[in-house]
């Protein structure tokens, strides 16, 4: 996990480039931080957790001018779709 907390870290500190990369690369280490935790029964890794979660994707939609509404609504589209694309990957190893 801290491959994932790292690697999410510095995207995240090159938001100008990376945009919404972030907010899946995100989205997707938290879904592979719960399977983890279901898979082991450890704790959740808290840097996955929504209270650090929302403030580091607030920034992606702030600059892209979307109310909360709209990122909600944005994250609700979206996890399913990443926590696919991590679940077949996963199958395929």
């Amino acid at each position: 996990m801290s491959g994932l907390i790292k690697a999410t870290q510095d995207c995240y500190k090159q938001l100008d480039k990376y945009k919404f990369y972030c907010v899946y690369l995100d989205l997707a280490s938290r879904h592979i931080d719960q399977i983890y935790i279901k898979g082991t029964n450890f704790p959740p890794n808290e840097f996955f957790d929504d209270a650090q979660f929302g403030p580091r994707v607030a920034d992606v939609f702030e600059k892209a001018n979307m109310d909360m509404n709209q990122s909600n609504e944005y994250l609700a589209k979206m996890t399913p779709i990443i926590n696919k694309l991590v679940e077949d990957n996963l199958r395929k190893k």
